[in-house]
């Protein structure tokens, strides 16, 4: 069953969250476009399903960054799952955290409840800012330790499993990821993830090729290149020259629309996502490689009939 998708998202989020740092809450503007992304489903739908992984007590929301319109700043939350251990040690980090950026900004040190008393009437004023960031999940982890001790019974692994099947029969978010993940099943035939993986172990700019690809590029047709170089050469060229836009134009204009082509194409952007850690250039392009994702998805599974 497709639902699998609930799991995944949830061990997402608990494998960041025991990751330490900074980055170990997920914030929902990244989380939300990686996921939609990765899973080959609208943004709209994630949402959705974080939100029943929310009202089940799987995970947790914590307002990161209040919407502020006359500024042009946008809601952002964070996501943690609902362990007991997990959350204590991420409020422990944050909280010590919390005690060295106030010190750093006011030039005093107190104790992290002192802090809280002085910072939380004009925590406001800190809306989108690294203390204010902080200083939210510090808070905010606290008040939800507090709040699974004393509502313990609404977080067992009975509780939440029953919540969640009672949260799934109320929308029809299975009868869609369903009919998704089986069409994926169906078109994840056609490539080979071990060929793939071995294709891309060499550098594409090391190629002897390389060279004779770009000047030809420049001069020949777009069927030609395909036919002298294969597909598979071009969006490595591409892909590593981060061509994301362009690589959308062809998918678009159906420039590239064979089903195996796609295909491939699809499985070397989730390659480009899941090592985006080991390019810091690919931070700067991150909405054009979730727009690709989504155009290729699209003529993947929406214009076509399996």
């Amino acid at each position: 069953m497709s639902l699998t998708i609930f799991d995944d998202i949830y061990h997402e989020i608990r494998k960041r969250n025991t990751s330490g740092g900074f980055k170990a809450v997920p914030y929902s503007d990244e989380f939300i476009k990686y996921t939609a992304g990765y899973y080959g489903l609208s943004m709209e739908l994630i949402k959705n399903i974080i939100q029943i992984l929310i009202n089940s007590h799987k995970i947790f929301s914590i307002e990161i960054i209040a919407e502020d319109k006359v500024r042009d700043i946008a809601h952002v939350e964070g996501y943690v799952v609902c362990d007991l251990v997990i959350l204590r040690k991420l409020k422990s980090f944050y909280q010590s955290e919390l005690i060295i950026q106030y010190e750093n900004e006011f030039h005093k040190r107190l104790m992290v409840h002192q802090v809280v008393k002085e910072i939380f009437p004009m925590l406001h004023s800190f809306n989108n800012t690294d203390i204010g960031k902080v200083a939210n999940l510090a808070i905010m982890l606290e008040e939800l330790e507090r709040f699974m001790e004393k509502h313990y019974e609404e977080f067992t692994e009975e509780w939440k499993a029953k919540r969640l099947a009672y949260e799934i029969s109320l929308s029809n978010i299975d009868t869609q990821l369903e009919r998704k993940v089986e069409k994926q099943k169906v078109a994840g035939k056609a490539s080979s993830p071990v060929e793939l993986k071995d294709r891309r172990k060499k550098r594409v700019v090391d190629a002897p090729q390389y060279n004779e690809f770009i000047d030809k590029s420049k001069s020949y047709p777009l069927e030609r290149i395909f036919q002298i170089y294969g597909i598979d050469f071009f969006l490595r060229v591409q892909l590593r020259n981060y061509k994301f836009d362009y690589l959308k134009e062809l998918v678009g204009t159906k420039k590239i629309k064979r089903k195996s082509d796609l295909l491939l194409l699809k499985n070397m952007l989730n390659a480009v996502l899941h090592n985006r850690n080991s390019d810091h250039n690919l931070a700067q392009y991150e909405d054009a490689i979730y727009e690709l994702m989504q155009t290729v998805n699209h003529h993947l599974f929406v214009e076509r009939d399996f």
